[in-house]
């Protein structure tokens, strides 16, 4: 609905970037999105990978595309973000501009620094929204404490929605 209803609308398109922080996890997001996509979908829709073995030659093509979703491992995106010019650098400039919608795989992973900061890099722009998507909330390696569900709450917005169990 996102991309009908936001992207479409939106003068210019944007991009949807999904992160998770493995090649599994973002191989399945991909797939999943691709095949409901199939069903869902009411036009094409370029879909790229930026993760695994990924050639970066092929992914810099998405920055003429007026609407897609971006798979990204958060490696290969801080590598992105160490490019200062060329076509990772153009790659770059256009991600941190064009990106309308940010997904977190693993949210739970993104108090971590090379996680908080490839987020913020996305979602600068004050039109891009930010989903967070978890499990797990309060199990992460990189913030101790009770105030850890507190703190990646506050970073995603203080938006929660949780899934709960009436019976």
């Amino acid at each position: 609905d996102f991309v009908r209803v936001k992207l479409r609308a939106i003068d210019g398109g944007g991009v949807i970037v999904w992160f998770a922080h493995s090649k599994e996890l973002c191989e399945q997001a991909y797939d999943t999105f691709k095949s409901t996509w199939k069903y869902k979908g009411d036009s094409p829709i370029d879909i790229y990978k930026i993760f695994g073995d990924t050639d970066y030659e092929e992914i810099c093509t998405c920055v003429d595309k007026k609407v897609s979703v971006i798979f990204i491992g958060f490696q290969k995106y801080n590598s992105i973000l160490r490019a200062t010019d060329g076509q990772l650098g153009r790659l770059k400039y256009f991600l941190q501009t064009s990106t309308r919608l940010a997904i977190v795989d693993e949210a739970h992973k993104s108090l971590a620094a090379t996680y908080e900061n490839a987020i913020n890099s996305v979602t600068s722009m004050p039109d891009c929204r930010l989903v967070g998507l978890t499990a797990t909330p309060g199990r992460s390696n990189y913030v101790t404490g009770v105030n850890e569900n507190k703190e990646l709450a506050a970073f995603f917005g203080n938006v929660t929605v949780q899934i709960t169990d009436t019976t």
